[in-house]
């Protein structure tokens, strides 16, 4: 077992954040076959959850390189970093859901569709890759989740600047018997390839040598974070046509 490894069973929150990481890992998707599956009309869209934290996540920190110990360090500093500049977007009460479910309801109605926003619904969760759409109610012919899997900074092994990331999944499933229609994956901004993800070019002015800049720009860097929101949303948008 490698030192990542090791360090992400001590800090149960951040291994996920750092398991996303993997360049190799290959995320599946599915286009959207208007002709094949009958005609949508009407979309309901569902609640968007705000990201639980703002992560600032240095993947190329020197102290990876000693073993358990120095990966454990390092997972330290993320958190401590983390913790700090959540707390400063919380206090600048930094809206990423709403920023996106507005998003999503222009791009869907610039390709004709009716939609609906359920802002008090969400999915039962099975597992990772499986969520439960029974109990979701609507008169809509689709449902679509959309939902962050990552916000923040990102400074990779490639570059010495924290970056905007922002990692967000699509999946669109019929309101009837809730078989996928759709689903994609998009990353904005800190680019970790992964077969499967499109990724979607951010500003080179929101880039930050330091957490010390990123902290003392902090309307600025709130705003490299919420440029991600719109882009993405389009694509979806085109994507459903």
């Amino acid at each position: 077992m490698n030192a990542r490894s090791n360090y992400a069973r001590f800090w149960p929150g951040l291994a996920v954040a750092i398991l996303l990481l993997g360049a190799c890992a290959s995320v599946p998707r599915q286009e959207f076959d208007k002709q094949a599956q009958g005609a949508v009309k009407k979309i309901a869209l569902l609640q968007v959850p705000e990201p639980k934290e703002i992560s600032v996540i240095n993947i190329g920190g020197a102290s990876g390189m000693f073993g358990l110990i120095g990966g454990l360090a390092q997972a330290g500093d993320i958190q401590s970093k983390t913790n700090q500049y959540t707390d400063k977007m919380r206090q600048m009460n930094l809206q990423m859901g709403a920023e996106i479910a507005q998003a999503l309801q222009r791009e869907l109605k610039k390709q004709n569709y009716e939609t609906v926003y359920l802002s008090d619904q969400r999915p039962a969760i099975k597992n990772e890759n499986q969520a439960d759409y029974s109990a979701i109610r609507t008169d809509a012919d689709a449902i679509l989740d959309v939902w962050y899997v990552a916000v923040g900074y990102l400074s990779t092994a490639n570059s010495f600047d924290y970056k905007p990331w922002v990692r967000v999944s699509a999946r669109l499933v019929s309101a009837k018997d809730h078989s996928q229609l759709y689903f994609r994956a998009f990353n904005y901004g800190a680019d970790l390839t992964s077969e499967g993800i499109e990724n979607v070019g951010a500003d080179p002015k929101y880039a930050y040598r330091n957490f010390d800049l990123l902290m003392s720009k902090a309307d600025e860097s709130a705003e490299g974070i919420k440029s991600g929101v719109n882009p993405i949303a389009v694509r979806i948008g085109e994507q459903l046509r």
